[in-house]
């Protein structure tokens, strides 16, 4: 395939070239989103919905490092810890969080107007306040890729 005249684009690919066009608007041929994921065939405003946020928040990602053999605690507390954070996702401060497979930690991505706001998330947090977070450290973050909101 000759990709000479096409700026180093196969043509096939060409019909799908076209999708991050300046506002971030997705609009192949009809003809090809048969197996496109349902993320891309929503609108970009609500792909990127973060972007709509005018106030003043920051992102930062919390990351904590669990005390070793936590797993029979830590299930006894996640309750307490799930509904902690789904209030704050409630409110818009909390995007996403995950724990590590191995229980080693955790991540969460907090918006919030500030890094102490972040820090005292974690501070107040049923896993800190109940022994089971060794250390944590909390860090400004910049976004590239928002998560799909239907991962």
């Amino acid at each position: 395939v000759s990709t000479q005249s096409t700026g180093g684009i196969a043509p096939s690919l060409l019909g799908q070239a076209n999708i991050f066009r300046s506002s971030f608007n997705f609009s192949p041929p009809l003809s090809s989103l048969s197996s496109v994921h349902p993320f891309l065939l929503s609108s970009s405003s609500q792909r990127f919905s973060h972007q709509k946020m005018s106030d003043d928040r920051k992102t930062f990602l919390v990351q904590y490092e669990f005390h070793p053999n936590i797993a029979e605690k830590r299930a006894q507390i996640r309750p307490q810890h799930i509904e902690y954070a789904k209030g704050h996702q409630s409110q818009g401060n909390l995007w996403f969080g995950g724990f590590f497979p191995d229980l080693t930690g955790s991540v969460l991505c907090l918006r919030v107007l500030s890094e102490d706001d972040a820090k005292s998330f974690a501070l107040n947090d049923p896993y800190y306040t109940n022994g089971l977070v060794k250390n944590f450290q909390v860090k400004p973050f910049t976004v590239s890729f928002p998560p799909l909101s239907n991962f």
